[in-house]
């Protein structure tokens, strides 16, 4: 069984490698541990014993928050890590006031774009050749009750 905490500076390394197997434009080491002092940031790890498995990381600024990265590994998809980790994620953001939570997808990412659409993502907009491999974004959100 997985147990979700707070995201901590023994994750970074473990998330950037999560992450470079998971996204086509992974964050670094670097990046992971800046949002553990950044202002707006809040983060979560998802693990099983001692391993991470999956993190996810909410923005949040006045009443709106940002999915700003979430991602497990190969082994967690299909197990309910991801939906533990967005509801967790969605819940702090209606705790700290969030009107509404948003983010940012790839349009190729079917796996991920299914779990926010059965967690009430609608898309919005659509952003052609958005990544380096001109791969479109689509900007979905989510209001908070």
């Amino acid at each position: 069984m997985s147990d979700l905490r707070a995201f901590g500076p023994e994750d970074v390394a473990a998330a950037a490698d999560i992450d470079r197997r998971a996204s086509a434009s992974p964050w670094t080491a670097a990046q992971f541990q800046r949002e553990l002092t950044g202002p707006h940031s809040r983060g979560w790890a998802l693990v099983e014993g001692a391993a991470l498995v999956g993190y996810a990381f909410l923005w949040m600024v006045a009443d709106e928050g940002q999915l700003a990265n979430l991602a497990v590994t190969e082994a967690q998809r299909r197990r309910g890590g991801g939906t533990r980790l967005l509801e967790r994620l969605l819940d702090e953001a209606r705790r700290a006031g969030a009107r509404r939570v948003t983010l940012e997808v790839r349009e190729g990412n079917a796996p991920a774009r299914a779990l926010y659409e059965k967690h009430g993502f609608l898309t919005t907009h659509r952003r052609p050749a958005f990544y380096e491999n001109r791969e479109a974004a689509l900007l979905m959100e989510r209001a908070l009750e």
